[in-house]
């Protein structure tokens, strides 16, 4: 069961528990996805390169991925989420995450460069935060992203339905219910 406890806003930066992190993972997709053994699969990304000073990292962006509403995911959406981030402060439990992170730079809409403050051999592990859209101001009520899943409403309950999409097609094929149950919300297929 997925447990949501963030009960005002459904920002995935501003999740404050793993429990919500989960939950967002099924909307939003990250650069990378790390596996239990903590290797590492790229998701958004499809490759990234470190200098040869270890001082920044190139990455090449999937040119294949659409957001919920049809918009094409680009780097301007990376570097977006990451300066929300960097701007939230310590209050968003990606925050540290970022902080050997100093500025990001859009190559073109498929390629961003991350300038670090100093050689972090780990900085890729830490990557597996959501992307947020850059052009959607609404997404504390409405929350859209480039995952298997897809907001649909806001259920009675408190809690959201959401509808699994097949690639990026949006062709329904399970509807998932999170409901608020005694203070906390769990999942119905």
């Amino acid at each position: 069961s997925f447990y949501l406890t963030t009960k005002n806003n459904l920002n995935p930066i501003l999740a404050d528990t793993e429990n919500d992190a989960a939950v967002f993972s099924l909307i939003y997709d990250s650069l990378i996805y790390l596996e239990k053994d903590l290797s590492i699969t790229p998701q958004l990304a499809k490759s990234c390169t470190v200098s040869s000073d270890s001082s920044s990292i190139s990455f090449a962006l999937r040119d294949d991925v659409f957001w919920h509403d049809g918009e094409k995911f680009t780097a301007e959406d990376v570097k977006y989420t990451i300066e929300t981030i960097k701007s939230t402060g310590a209050g968003c439990i990606y925050y540290d995450s970022l902080s050997a992170v100093s500025s990001v730079e859009i190559v073109d809409d498929y390629n961003f460069t991350l300038t670090l403050t100093g050689p972090y051999a780990r900085i890729v592990n830490y990557l597996d935060f959501p992307i947020i859209p850059a052009h959607n101001f609404s997404i504390n009520e409405s929350p859209m992203g480039t995952g298997k899943y897809k907001f649909a409403e806001n259920h009675q309950s408190g809690g959201m339905i959401l509808i699994m999409t097949y690639g990026n097609a949006g062709t329904n094929v399970a509807e998932l219910q999170i409901f608020k149950e005694a203070g906390s919300f769990v999942s119905r297929c």
